[in-house]
């Protein structure tokens, strides 16, 4: 009974390795099949696994600009320059930019690489949206110097923003999600 399976599992080997005439065309022939499968499955993998890790990222970001809104409303609303804690401000806006970084960093699958790079114009886009808020914050506390010509870049820069009609990064975070999911 051993030999039995010794010589079925040789002629098994044999068969794959290549030796033998019929062998070298069943090898090739599964090879190239296995090969197509591990690819498909290889990008169904790491294409779910970039949805997923985005989703996290996403939702993350989501939750950050609630805490920089809240930052930001509360500022509006203080009474006196006691009452603004402006460390919580900055503190909120940098952890969005920390964020949209990390988006940026996530690596796609191939087949989404693309959606990807739209995902990276829209994510630098609301960075330079954080990053001038910061600065003009710190224009008007008097903790940062600006040329009249840099004030003027910045505040044309969020009527920019703010008169979109569209929102470059939510536009290109539900492309890729649409791609996704086809």
């Amino acid at each position: 009974m051993k030999h039995r399976i010794f010589a079925a599992a040789l002629a098994a080997m044999l068969m794959l390795t290549g030796c033998g005439k019929s062998g070298t065309a069943s090898s090739t022939t599964a090879a190239s099949t296995s090969s197509v499968a591990d690819i498909d499955e290889d990008e169904s993998f790491f294409r779910e696994l970039y949805i997923y890790d985005l989703n996290n990222k996403y939702n993350q970001l989501l939750t950050d600009q609630n805490a920089f809104f809240e930052a930001n409303n509360n500022s509006n609303y203080a009474e006196d320059v006691q009452d603004l804690d402006v460390d919580a401000f900055f503190a909120a806006a940098e952890k969005c930019i920390s964020t949209l970084e990390a988006i940026i960093a996530i690596e796609p699958p191939e087949s989404l690489a693309s959606y990807h790079e739209q995902l990276i114009k829209g994510a630098q886009y609301e960075i330079k949206f954080f990053n001038g808020v910061i600065q003009a914050s710190k224009y008007d506390l008097g903790e940062l110097e600006m040329s009249a010509q840099e004030v003027e870049e910045l505040q044309a820069f969020f009527t920019e923003y703010t008169e979109a009609e569209t929102n470059l990064f939510v536009d290109a975070y539900s492309a890729v999600m649409e791609a996704a999911a086809q």
